[in-house]
């Protein structure tokens, strides 16, 4: 432990600066109270690794056995946010989507780390149409901007069948009509 030894002596140095007495017990306490400190953190890690190996075993086994595995990886990291974000992406990596959908919906539950769940369910639905009628109006524009206006128009036709008849719809269908006019027109 080498390297640990001049780390050791510079927070025995500090702590002498500091004023405070040093004696053969203070290190070994100092470090107890810091592991008691940061012990629910440690023990949502160590979940969260078990949870993940649990789901690379679960890998070789079948039916009844493989979905008691599955569950009991999703209950060792029942309400930890960054353990279902864990769970989900192992599982988008093994291919397993159907238990990445149901971690990413025990995510949303919980309402927190919400930039990875949208990077998530992103993921699992890359075609899924942006939450609002203006975010899907800017998809549907850079597909026009790009030239790709057979996939503005599918994105135009989903966003009419969620959002209902909306005048910024409207609007992006006028700019999608002119870009197709312009396209067939000869140049």
């Amino acid at each position: 432990m080498r390297g640990l030894g001049g780390i050791k002596e510079a927070l025995l140095d500090l702590l002498q600066m500091a004023g405070v007495p040093i004696h053969p017990w203070t290190l070994p306490a100092l470090v107890l109270i810091l592991a008691g400190l940061f012990s629910p953190w440690i023990l949502a890690n160590l979940r969260t690794g078990s949870a993940r190996s649990m789901l690379k075993r679960a890998r070789v086994l079948e039916g009844a056995e493989r979905k008691a595995m599955e569950a009991k990886a999703m209950a060792e990291v029942r309400g930890n946010p960054y353990g279902y974000i864990a769970i989900a992406e192992e599982c988008i990596r093994m291919g397993r989507l159907e238990l990445a959908r149901q971690a990413v919906q025990k995510l949303a539950e919980t309402g927190k780390a919400r930039p990875h769940l949208r990077r998530l369910r992103a993921e699992l639905d890359p075609d899924d149409l942006p939450q609002t009628v203006d975010a899907a109006v800017v998809v549907i524009d850079q597909f026009i901007e790009s030239g790709l206006l057979g996939r503005a128009a599918e994105r135009l036709e989903k966003a009419h069948k969620k959002y209902g008849d909306k005048r910024e719809l409207d609007e992006a269908e006028g700019r999608l009509a002119k870009a197709r006019s312009q396209q067939g027109a000869p140049g």
